[in-house]
C-alpha cells in the first residue's frame, strides 16, 4: 500500500475516533424570548411597541424624531449576542439607530453607534462583541434616509444564559430578627450564631420559628442543622410570607435524615418573601423541636426602575405605577401648569413605590408644577429639588405610609404666602419626613404644616427627624413658623406624632420656630442655632418636650 493511502486511512481513522469524543460546547445563541408588556417606547403613533414581537412583518412600531427610543426587558440578566431587526419600507430607505446595553433600565452603554440598516424588509442581523450582563435592550433611532420616522416592524434579540446571573447565596439574619412561638431557654437567636453547638428548642407539636429577612427577595432553599441529628429524625413544615400575617406552606411533613451537620431541603423557588417559618412537628424520639442552626439561601430581586427624563414621561409613570414600582428621574427640570398626581396608588411595606432621582438633587421640579400624593400609601419620594413657584411643594393629602427623605425644598420667593410642605387629608398616618433641606425661605406660612382632614382629626404617628431647616426670615409678629404641628381648631385631636433629631439654623421668621396645636405629640433631641424663636406648646394635651 502506497504511502499516501497509508496516511489518509490514518487521517480518517483519527477522525472517526475524534467524532467519537463526547465534547461539550457552549450552548448555542437562541431568541430570547420578550413579553409584549416588557417592550415600552419614547413615543408612538398609534402602531405601539409591542408590535415588535408579535411575529408579525405587517405591524409595527412607529415614532418620528431624532433620539426615539424602543426598550426591551428581558426578564432577567442574559448575554446578549446580537440583533435582527425588520424595517418599514426597509427596501426603499436606510434606518439610522444606536443599539445600547443596560443592567438597571437607568444607565445605558451603546454597544453599536451611528448604525445604518440594509436596503431589505426582512430581518437584519446586527452583530457586536457581546455583552453581558444585560437586562434590557434599547434601540434610539435617528430617522431614516427619507424622513424622520424610526419604523421598525419586528426586533429579536439573541443571547444566552448570563454568566454574570446572580447565584444563590446565604442571607445574613441578624438574632434580632429571629423569632418563635416558644422556647425552654435555648433561644431562637442560637440559630443563626454559627454555632452547632448552640440550639433552639420548644416541645411541642405545632411549635414554630421565624426569620425575618429584612426586605423581599427570592428564597430557593433552606439548610438545617438538628440537635442529636444522628440518631432522631425531625419532622416540620416549611413556610414563607410578605407580610408576617398569611403564610404558604412551601414543603410539608418534611422529616430530616439522620445526621448531626447543615441539611439542605430544596423547593421550588419563591419570590417575593420576607418571612421564613419553620414549623415543628417534634422528632422521632419525642415532642421536642430543636435546632442547632439554619441558613436561609436565595437573591435579592433587582426590581426594574422606570426611568423619566420628560415631563410627560413622568405624569405617564406616576398614573401607572403600582406596588413595586420604581420611578427614577434623570437629571434636569420637571415643569408643568399644574401638579404631578399620584392618586389612588398603593405600595406595599416590602414593595413600595419610589419616586426618586437619578442623582441627589438633580431632578428639579421648578415652574407651576409641585408634586401631590393624594389617597395613597407606601410611597418613598427620594432625592428631589424643589424650586417651583407659587404653589406647595409637596402635598400629602389622605395618605399613609409615605416617606420624604434626602430632598431639598428650595422654593422660589413669592412674597404672598406659600406652605412648602403639607400634611392633610382623612386617613393620613405613619408618615416620615427624614433628612431633608428646608431653606431659605421668605414668604408667609410654615415650611412644614399639619391641616388636618377638616373633620377635627390631625394626621397621625407621623416623625419629622433629621432634617435641616434653615434662614427663614425676615422677622415678623405671626405666620411664618418653621414647623406648625396642627391648627388652633384641632388642637384637641390626638397626634402621637414625634418631631425629633432636626437641626434649626437662623430660623428667625417669628417667635414661634415650632409651634404645636394638637394633643399627645412629642417634641426631642432637636438643635436650635442661633435662631431667635422658641419652641412653642400653643394647644393641646399631654404633650412631651
Amino acid at each position: 500500500m502506497g504511502k499516501r493511502k497509508k496516511a489518509g486511512i490514518v487521517m480518517l481513522l483519527v477522525s472517526l475516533f475524534l467524532a467519537m469524543i463526547p465534547f461539550s460546547g457552549y450552548a448555542a445563541d437562541a431568541k430570547l424570548s420578550v413579553a409584549t408588556s416588557g417592550v415600552t417606547a419614547s413615543a408612538d403613533d398609534g402602531n405601539v411597541p409591542a408590535n415588535t414581537v408579535d411575529g408579525n412583518l405587517t405591524t409595527r412600531w412607529s415614532a418620528s424624531g431624532d433620539g426615539q427610543w424602543i426598550n426591551f426587558d428581558l426578564g432577567s440578566v442574559k448575554k446578549v449576542s446580537f440583533l435582527k431587526i425588520a424595517f418599514l419600507n426597509g427596501d426603499t430607505r436606510t434606518s439610522n439607530f444606536d443599539i445600547q446595553v443596560s443592567t438597571d433600565n437607568v444607565t445605558f452603554t451603546t454597544v453599536q453607534a451611528n448604525v445604518t440598516s440594509s436596503l431589505n424588509t426582512s430581518l437584519q442581523i446586527f452583530d457586536f462583541p457581546d455583552a453581558d450582563p444585560v437586562r434590557y435592550v434599547r434601540i434610539v433611532g435617528h430617522g431614516n434616509s427619507v424622513n424622520a420616522w424610526n419604523s421598525y416592524t419586528e426586533v429579536e434579540i439573541y443571547g444566552d444564559i448570563s454568566v454574570s446571573a446572580s447565584v444563590d447565596a446565604k442571607f445574613s439574619v441578624p438574632g434580632s430578627s429571629v423569632t418563635a412561638s416558644a422556647d425552654d431557654g435555648n433561644v431562637p437567636a442560637n440559630t443563626v450564631d454559627g454555632s452547632l453547638t448552640t440550639r433552639w428548642s420548644a416541645n411541642g407539636n405545632g411549635q414554630w420559628i421565624k426569620y425575618d429577612l429584612g426586605s423581599s427577595v427570592k428564597v430557593a432553599f433552606i439548610k438545617i442543622a438538628f440537635l442529636s441529628g444522628d440518631t432522631r429524625t425531625s419532622s416540620f413544615d416549611i413556610q414563607t410570607s410578605t407580610d408576617n400575617v398569611n403564610f404558604t406552606t412551601v414543603q410539608s411533613n418534611v422529616t430530616s435524615s439522620l445526621n448531626t451537620s447543615l441539611q439542605t431541603f430544596d423547593f421550588p423557588d419563591v419570590t417575593p418573601v420576607r418571612y421564613v417559618r419553620i414549623v415543628g412537628h417534634g422528632n422521632s424520639v419525642n415532642a421536642w423541636n430543636s435546632y442547632n442552626e439554619v441558613e436561609i439561601y436565595g437573591t435579592v430581586p433587582v426590581t426594574p426602575g422606570v426611568p423619566v427624563s420628560t415631563s410627560g414621561e413622568l405624569a405617564s409613570a406616576l398614573s401607572n405605577a403600582s406596588a413595586g414600582t420604581t420611578i427614577i428621574l434623570a437629571n434636569g427640570t420637571y415643569s408643568q401648569t399644574g401638579p404631578f398626581v399620584l392618586s389612588n396608588k398603593n405600595g406595599t411595606a416590602s414593595s413600595p413605590i419610589t419616586i426618586k432621582a437619578a442623582n441627589q438633587g438633580q431632578a428639579i421640579i421648578s415652574g407651576g408644577a409641585s408634586l401631590q400624593i393624594q389617597n395613597s400609601s407606601n410611597v418613598v419620594i427620594e432625592g428631589l429639588k424643589f424650586t417651583n413657584l407659587g404653589n406647595t411643594a409637596l402635598l400629602l393629602d389622605g395618605s399613609n405610609n409615605i416617606r420624604v427623605t434626602r430632598n431639598q425644598f428650595a422654593l422660589q420667593a413669592t412674597g404672598g404666602t406659600l406652605i412648602w410642605l403639607q400634611v392633610s387629608g382623612v386617613n393620613s398616618h405613619h408618615n416620615r419626613i427624614d433628612h431633608n433641606d428646608f431653606g431659605p425661605k421668605s414668604d408667609m406660612d410654615p415650611l412644614i404644616a399639619y391641616q388636618g382632614d377638616n373633620n377635627g382629626n390631625i394626621s397621625q404617628y407621623d416623625v419629622i427627624e433629621y432634617n435641616y431647616f434653615h434662614d427663614v426670615g425676615p422677622w415678623v409678629a405671626n405666620g411664618k413658623e418653621t414647623i406648625r404641628l396642627g391648627l388652633s381648631g384641632i388642637s384637641l385631636s390626638n397626634g402621637f406624632n414625634t418631631i425629633q433629631y432636626n437641626l434649626f439654623e437662623n430660623c428667625d421668621g417669628e417667635p414661634e420656630i415650632v409651634s404645636v396645636k394638637s394633643s399627645n405629640n412629642t417634641v426631642r433631641y432637636n438643635t436650635f442655632k442661633t435662631s431667635k424663636g422658641g419652641l412653642t406648646s400653643r394647644h393641646g394635651h399631654n404633650n412631651s418636650f
